[in-house]
């Protein structure tokens, strides 16, 4: 089919005004194609609810690939993320996302000297991924399921840190703990692909809602500094660390509720 240019300026000076308009149309209001005649296509509804967010929490498992893998095993930790409807429809919003990953864990009983006296202390060291992301997100509409898709960019910090604590049974707890120190903290960009599927198990579709999220999303990571439980060699009070520098990209699995409006 063509179109002479003066009826394609009148198709598109009628057409456009009605797109328009449907942004502002009340709940379950539709708008009738006036060139066509017909409906919009399922899924096209506009509601006024105002600002549509939802916060999600949940227990995520790492699992590093490639060089990464190499060195490190898989992580456990807690994350959550907060997206917020951009558009009316409702399809696209923003999404911020964050947590805490912990993929190694040690504990050693050492002896230190305090004057003349040599006592018994436990060391316990902890390697942690801390992430932050920001970036457009992609909703599915759905009840009771829906799904999300999204990228992000943002960093995340590798830390070691290794806590002293007095291996006594006579002294208070709070009497018990020496010092903290932080053997390594890298910063690094990190871009992240993801998706999740929720389902619904309470609530109103036009108020408050509360699911379950199951998501996996791969972040990817540049060169990144870190240690593992053999980077650190520790000989009486002197201590030595060996770090290795690769890319740091993982599977990210994630598990948990999310409340809010869709």
């Amino acid at each position: 089919m063509t179109f002479r240019l003066p009826e394609l300026v009148r198709r598109v000076a009628v057409i456009v005004p009605t797109l328009l308009l449907a942004i502002g149309q009340p709940t379950g209001a539709q708008v009738s194609d006036p060139v066509l005649g017909a409906p919009p296509a399922a899924g096209s509804v506009y509601d006024d609810r105002g600002v549509l967010a939802n916060l999600g929490f949940n227990i995520s498992a790492a699992f590093p690939r490639g060089e990464f893998a190499t060195n490190v095993g898989a992580g456990l930790g807690l994350t959550g993320d907060v997206s917020i409807r951009l558009l009316r429809a409702g399809w696209l919003g923003l999404r911020l996302d964050g947590g805490m990953i912990w993929y190694g864990y040690e504990t050693e009983d050492e002896q230190t000297t305090v004057g003349r006296v040599r006592i018994p202390v436990e060391l316990t060291t902890t390697n942690t991924i801390l992430l932050v992301g920001l970036g457009p997100q992609i909703h599915a509409a759905g009840y009771p399921m829906n799904a999300d898709v999204y990228a992000l960019v943002g960093v995340s910090r590798f830390e070691t840190r290794t806590s002293a604590r007095l291996d006594r049974s006579d002294l208070n707890d709070s009497d018990l703990h020496l010092n903290s120190t932080v053997h390594l903290r890298d910063w690094t960009p990190s871009i992240t692909l993801g998706g999740e599927v929720n389902w619904t198990i309470d609530g109103d579709r036009q108020g408050f809602l509360l699911g379950i999220t199951l998501g996996l999303e791969y972040r990817r990571h540049g060169p990144t500094r870190y240690l593992n439980a053999d980077s650190i060699d520790r000989v009486e009070a002197r201590t030595t660390l060996t770090p290795f520098e690769t890319r740091a990209d993982f599977w990210l699995l994630r598990i948990g509720l999310r409340g809010g409006t869709w």
